[in-house]
């Protein structure tokens, strides 16, 4: 573990602006995807479909309307229309809709072989829609990956679009929650990319840190790998370092002499 953690302070470059943003989106995109997916995700896991989860976005879709309003009538006259600039039509409608699919994803959760049996993954996230996978965008064909990181979010993004272009205030509830959906899947991916980079970098390190440390072997000779740091001149002690280091089954024989 201190192994991994040197090579990750030290070697490997940070984008803390994306990363922000991707935290952002991790935090806060439970909901949003839920409001999405309950529409685009079948035979979804037991721990991934949430009915407490549920009731919360229905309250927040329920008494949100009656806020705006609350808070556009407390306004000083002169700072708005005589007619409220939101139609919540498409909102309530959309609120039925959620309660709709929602009770159907339920259904599928209830008719799954137990979780406890081993029959799937408890955090599943449903089966995605097999239009999306036969789409060919840019001229390459439709993976997972894109289908959950830029097609659905785009095609849920676009509908917002429309609904607000029509007057209908669930369009932007839409298009920010397609944002959010969008980029938490984005960062999903890349949590799962640096772990198996993990993983891989561990096997190299492991397999060349021996040399790396006795030797003094560095970049193309050991697959990229480099100490930053004073190696004992020597080699009793830089075999014991690489022993400490790397276990004593190390990628070279023990050399006390040059």
């Amino acid at each position: 573990m201190q192994k991994t953690t040197y090579f990750r302070a030290v070697m490997r470059r940070q984008n803390h602006v994306k990363n922000f943003f991707f935290d952002l989106a991790l935090t806060f995109a439970s909901f949003p995807r839920l409001m999405i997916e309950v529409f685009i995700r079948r035979n979804v896991g037991q721990r991934y479909y949430s009915t407490s989860s549920v009731i919360v976005v229905l309250i927040f879709l329920l008494v949100t309307p009656r806020l705006i309003q609350i808070t556009w009538e407390s306004l000083p006259r002169e700072n708005y229309f005589e007619r409220p600039p939101f139609d919540f039509t498409g909102w309530y409608i959309f609120t039925l809709l959620f309660v709709i699919f929602s009770f159907l994803r339920r259904r599928e959760v209830k008719r799954q072989p137990s979780t406890f049996d081993g029959g799937k993954l408890s955090v599943y996230s449903g089966d995605i829609l097999p239009v999306f996978l036969k789409l060919r965008l840019w001229g390459k064909p439709a993976n997972i990956r894109n289908v959950e990181t830029i097609y659905e979010p785009l095609l849920v993004f676009a509908v917002g679009v429309i609904l607000s272009l029509l007057g209908q205030t669930v369009g932007n509830l839409l298009q920010w929650s397609a944002l959010f959906y969008g980029f938490s899947y984005a960062a999903a991916y890349k949590i799962g990319d640096d772990y198996l980079l993990d993983i891989i970098d561990e096997m190299i390190m492991k397999r060349h840190l021996a040399d790396v440390i006795i030797h003094g072997k560095d970049g193309p000779q050991v697959q990229g790998v480099r100490f930053y740091g004073t190696r004992p001149s020597g080699m009793e002690h830089r075999q014991i370092l690489a022993n400490l280091t790397n276990g004593p089954d190390t990628a070279s024989p023990p050399i006390f002499a040059e």
